[in-house]
Parts: structure tokens; C-alpha cells; sequence
């Protein structure tokens, strides 16, 4: 039982760990690339720098610690403030650097996998990504000739691209809830000033019904996949140019 302890909560802080590594990373990112086309709005927040206080976002640590998934604090973007030329193309591309932040961490974390331990390792994490099981045991048990430290890392690793792949599929989704709530909100003027706070409402609603089995996941699950194995055939790519 105390070992069973001991690994649930190793198995947590390397979820935390990547949490933070994942959340720090994408957040600067989007800031300094905000900031490369005129918005300071996140470098007056302090959002341009890798300390993770900046980043941790309270509400995501809750829900990472009830669901195993939590996001980073948001990075305002605001289009007005970006100068010259093509301002709505470098509102998206601001709008998308995160995305790509989380998709590049993702892609290392893979081939970090695959030079350390291996196609078993990188075949090990996506078995683990596709159940949904973060755990030392889990990770450990397929190299068992390997160091704590070495599983520990890998076990970092999987949490990166597990969380990095969630992200990418939350960003969107609420991305389009923002918009549909506020095309809705255009409607009733008069509860525009509350729109962050429907959006949050209707967010943890939804989150409610799909894990109470109410409704349906399978847009997400079918996104999550899609996602993962986009991944999986760059990193295949990667893998035939690079490795051994």
C-alpha cells in the first residue's frame, strides 16, 4: 500500500512538472509573439517571462488535481495595439502560437521517448495516452532494466505530450464557444459585459454532462485522436531523418 502511495504521488508530480513546463512554455510563446507584432498586453502582465507564476493558472491546478488535466493562465491578445500591415493575419497567427507551442513540445517529447527508450518507448506512451493511464508502474513496467530517474523522466514526457494534445483540442473548442456565445450575446447586448462568465458557465456545464455520462465526448475523443496521430506521423518523419 505504501508503495502504491508513493508512486501515485510521484506520478503526480511529474503530471504537475509537465504542467508547468507545458503551460510555462506556450504562454510566453504567445506573448512574445504578440509582443514581436505590437501587443504588449501579455508583457505588461508579465506573461513574456519563463517563470511559471506567471503562467499557472489557479483554476487549472484545481482541475488538474480532480481530473488529471489543467490549463494555463490565458494570454490576453488584443488586435487594436498590433501595427502596420495585415493586422487580422498576425492576430491569427498570435491566436495559433500556443497551438503550435503545444504541438512542438509535443513532438520532442516523442523524440525524446524514442532515443531514450526506443520504438517500445514511444509505442509504451501512446498505449498510456490512449487509455489514460499516468503512472510510474505503468511506464515502468515495459523498461524494467531502466533507472527511476530515467522512468521518472519518461514519465514527464508522456504527461507533456498527454497535456499538450488536451490543450490543443480545449483551445479550439473554447475558441469556438467564445465566438457562438458571443455571436448569441450581439442579440442581448445588455449581458456582454458578462460574457467571460458565461462562456466559463457553459464550459463547466459541459464538462459536467460529458463526465456524468449524460452526453456525448466523442467530438473531443475523435479530435484527441486525430491529433495524436498527426503527431505520431511527424514524429515517424523526425524519426526517419534523424535516427539510427
Amino acid at each position: 500500500m505504501n508503495i502504491q502511495v508513493a508512486q501515485a504521488v510521484m506520478s503526480f508530480i511529474a503530471l504537475f512538472i509537465a504542467y508547468g513546463i507545458v503551460a510555462t512554455v506556450a504562454g510566453s510563446f504567445r506573448a512574445w509573439v504578440a509582443y514581436m507584432f505590437g501587443d504588449d498586453t501579455g508583457e505588461s502582465l508579465g506573461q513574456l517571462s519563463l517563470d511559471p507564476r506567471a503562467h499557472v493558472d489557479p483554476l487549472g491546478v484545481v482541475m488538474l488535481l480532480l481530473l488529471g488535466f489543467g490549463w494555463g493562465r490565458r494570454v490576453p491578445i488584443n488586435r487594436s495595439k498590433m501595427y502596420g500591415r495585415f493586422r487580422n493575419l498576425k492576430f491569427v497567427l498570435a491566436w495559433l502560437s500556443d497551438k503550435v507551442a503545444y504541438f512542438v513540445m509535443s513532438l520532442l517529447a516523442i523524440l525524446f521517448l524514442y532515443f531514450s527508450f526506443g520504438v517500445k518507448g514511444v509505442s509504451v506512451a501512446t498505449m498510456m495516452i490512449f487509455q489514460g493511464r499516468f503512472t510510474l508502474a505503468a511506464f515502468g513496467q515495459g523498461f524494467p532494466e531502466a533507472s527511476s530517474f530515467s522512468i521518472s523522466l519518461g514519465l514527464i514526457a508522456v504527461s507533456v505530450i498527454f497535456l499538450s494534445v488536451l490543450l490543443i483540442v480545449f483551445s479550439i473548442f473554447l475558441t469556438l464557444l467564445r465566438f457562438f456565445i458571443h455571436i448569441v450575446l450581439c442579440f442581448f447586448p445588455e449581458y456582454k459585459g458578462y460574457q467571460d462568465g458565461i462562456v466559463l458557465l457553459v464550459l463547466f456545464v459541459i464538462m459536467f454532462l460529458g463526465w456524468s455520462g449524460i452526453a456525448s465526448f466523442n467530438f473531443f475523443i475523435y479530435l484527441y485522436l486525430f491529433v495524436v496521430k498527426f503527431l505520431l506521423f511527424f514524429a515517424n518523419i523526425f524519426v526517419g531523418l534523424f535516427g539510427a
